[in-house]
């Protein structure tokens, strides 16, 4: 029974917020509808506060309300998770009252929400790039903000995820077979990232991808009027690189496979 009771009670409750949103939706003031708005956010009510501030905002720009209005019409795309139009709304705030005190809060959830928005390791990185300089942005100016340990875990993040993207990036191009390019990369990332865990296994594929291209290259081409042998310069590289790997990693797992490379490259190299 009283199970029964409880649930009538809901069902009413529910109706009566739908009728008074609607009623004040239809034919409410302005000030109507933005207390309401205020209630609803309160509440929790995300979509009926963005859907009744956005009728009144272009009424209340000039006024006192405007800026309490503004912020919490940013915050409530937030919490419905539409990231773009909460980036777009913090920072139309942050024009507006650049003096406000919500300012800094603003600030941080523009970061948060282009860290929202940041796509799986797969996918363009371009959004991870933007919420990392903004993450890091915003620590800088705020070192002692109640958000800083987030923002730099935040931080840490992001920065693996790019790592990540750069790690499988340089590994497509030598499954792809396009040796050059993969030994570039292998070089970029270990200049953007010197702490990788994955520096050792690239450091080796570095040594693989060079003996690959010097195996496909031609004997010798004519540059600039002179002879290059191009296909032992090539070798000579693996030799080279076969030598920093050893220096850097004394017991690596990869040290025998690399081993067969530097002795043929080797043996080619004097040919």
């Amino acid at each position: 029974m009283l199970k029964r009771v409880f649930t009538y009670l809901v069902i009413a409750f529910m109706t009566f917020s739908c009728t008074e949103y609607g009623r004040i939706t239809r034919s409410g003031s302005v000030e109507d509808k933005y207390q309401a708005a205020i209630r609803y956010y309160q509440e929790q009510e995300f979509y009926k506060c963005t859907s009744l501030l956005e009728t009144i905002i272009p009424y209340i720009s000039g006024g006192d309300e405007f800026v309490d209005a503004l912020f919490i019409f940013a915050e409530s795309y937030f919490y419905q998770k539409d990231y773009i139009m909460a980036e777009y709304y913090y920072k139309k705030f942050n024009s507006k009252f650049p003096r406000s005190e919500k300012v800094q809060k603003s600030e941080y959830m523009i970061a948060k929400s282009q860290y929202m928005q940041s796509p799986k390791v797969s996918l363009d990185q371009t959004q991870t790039i933007n919420a990392l300089a903004s993450m890091q942005g915003y620590l800088n100016k705020y070192p002692k903000s109640e958000n800083s340990q987030e923002c730099a875990n935040l931080i840490d993040e992001l920065s693996k995820k790019l790592e990540d993207k750069d790690y499988t990036t340089a590994k497509l191009h030598l499954k792809i077979k396009n040796y050059k390019a993969a030994t570039t990369l292998f070089d970029l990332f270990a200049q953007d990232f010197p702490s990788s865990n994955y520096l050792e296994e690239l450091s080796f594929l570095k040594i693989k991808a060079q003996y690959e291209l010097a195996k496909i290259s031609v004997d010798k081409i004519k540059e600039e009027g002179k002879i290059v042998y191009l296909q032992k310069e090539r070798y000579k590289k693996v030799v080279e690189y076969y030598f920093d790997f050893t220096e850097r990693y004394k017991e690596s797992k990869y040290t025998n496979e690399a081993e067969w490379y530097y002795k043929s490259a080797n043996n080619n190299s004097k040919i």
